[in-house]
């Protein structure tokens, strides 16, 4: 059989004249990361500003309950949160807090962190768990600074310890917050289906404790901004000891699995 020559991949680009022009593979490959070096960059950007933000809103709302600047806010929305409580509400809140710490998020902790461990993520098995570590002894600490008295406004199950910030909100973001990204990277496909699950997720959380009436508004939102801290650092670290090629190949095991099931 005959050799034939090799032939350099073509691609077509539509001018804005409606002519059409020949573009070989390599220059199609240099525009391709050029996109992504792009998307890269936003998302860079994009995330640098939601730290800053968060930031700015931690150091914020801290002063102000040092100060005791908060109760009217914060009596007024539980307030309104609590007159629209229903018993289902209710019962459905406690479902959602059940997955916080202690119990629930050490449990979640030690399950992610094994399956990390077999995927082949051992050393970001480890981050995360000593991410989770951090965020539980942070949140405790900061408890120890403030010593802020829960809320009292109306006759609900005891639960013991300070009020700011929420452990919920702060130790659910960084862990829940970190399994949504590595989630992600491993199934790029369905990045948005995760992220979107994810962030309900927390939210759902961080909610429940309002409609249980055991935390003020302001401890969930700063437990929030700073458990998105944490979680960046978590990540950060992660990316440090673990290339995004790993992923690639849990990735291509859990495929390879699927089909052989």
């Amino acid at each position: 059989m005959p050799a034939f020559p090799a032939v350099p991949l073509l691609h077509v680009r539509f001018d804005g004249d409606g002519q059409h022009r020949c573009m070989e593979s390599g220059e199609a490959h240099r525009l391709g990361n050029h996109v992504v070096t792009s998307v890269s960059g936003a998302l860079r950007t994009t995330v640098l500003a939601a730290a800053a933000i968060c930031v700015v809103v931690a150091v914020w709302i801290s002063d102000e309950v040092a100060e005791h600047e908060t109760f009217a806010f914060d009596t007024t929305v539980l307030e309104t949160i609590h007159r629209a409580t229903t018993p289902l509400l209710l019962a459905v809140a406690w479902g959602f807090t059940d997955l916080g710490p202690p119990i629930g998020l050490t449990v979640v902790t030690a399950v992610a962190a094994l399956l990390m461990w077999r995927a082949g993520l051992r050393a970001g098995a480890v981050v995360f768990v000593v991410g989770a570590i951090f965020a539980g002894v942070l949140d405790l600490g900061l408890k120890e600074i403030f010593e802020r008295v829960r809320p009292d406004l109306w006759p609900r199950r005891h639960v013991a310890g300070d009020s700011f910030p929420s452990g919920h909100a702060l130790q659910g973001t960084a862990v829940y917050g970190t399994l949504t990204v590595l989630l992600a990277r491993s199934y790029p496909r369905r990045r948005t289906l995760t992220g979107v699950l994810g962030a309900c997720l927390i939210l759902a959380i961080v909610a429940s404790r309002a409609v249980l009436g055991v935390h003020w508004p302001t401890d969930l939102i700063a437990g929030m901004a700073i458990g998105f801290l944490c979680l960046l650092l978590i990540v950060a670290v992660i990316d440090r000891f673990e290339p995004r090629e790993v992923f690639a190949r849990v990735r291509s095991s859990s495929s390879h699995h699927g089909v052989r099931s």
